[in-house]
């Protein structure tokens, strides 16, 4: 239950952050399991799929190497500049990972709220990440 939580409000914050002001906005969520650990990802792969979005939020980022190749492999793909912001690590003490939001420059703007929320209660395992964008 506690994974279906954490992948439902991952989406719903992907995709409220695009706003409902936005609608030529593509917005992408996916885990890709251990970003940046090992040796399963196909950079150029995830750089093709992704730079058909404007907006790609990734959880389960592993590395800070991993977040750089993948936004390398997207402006690669769509040869469009983009940036990106990334949560600190969460998670619990035996497992940690990040949240990253990338977004086409040429579409969206960041305009605030890079936040993780504050999960005082302790109910979500990784607690959700959100930010507010602009077309």
């Amino acid at each position: 239950m506690r994974t279906l939580t954490k992948f439902i409000s991952s989406v719903a914050l992907a995709v409220l952050t695009a706003s409902s002001y936005a609608a030529d906005i593509n917005v992408m969520s996916w885990n890709v399991k251990r970003l940046g650990h090992g040796g399963q990802q196909s950079y150029a792969a995830l750089g093709a799929i992704s730079a058909r979005a404007d907006i790609v939020a990734v959880q389960e980022v592993m590395t800070e190497q991993g977040l750089e190749r993948l936004e390398v492999a997207i402006e690669k793909a769509s040869n469009e500049k983009w940036s990106r912001i990334e949560s600190h690590m969460i998670g619990s003490r035996n497992y940690k990972e990040a949240y990253a939001i990338l977004f086409r420059d040429s579409t969206v703007e960041y305009v605030d709220g890079a936040v993780t929320y504050l999960d005082r209660g302790d109910r979500f395992i990784r607690e959700p990440f959100s930010a507010r964008f602009a077309s």
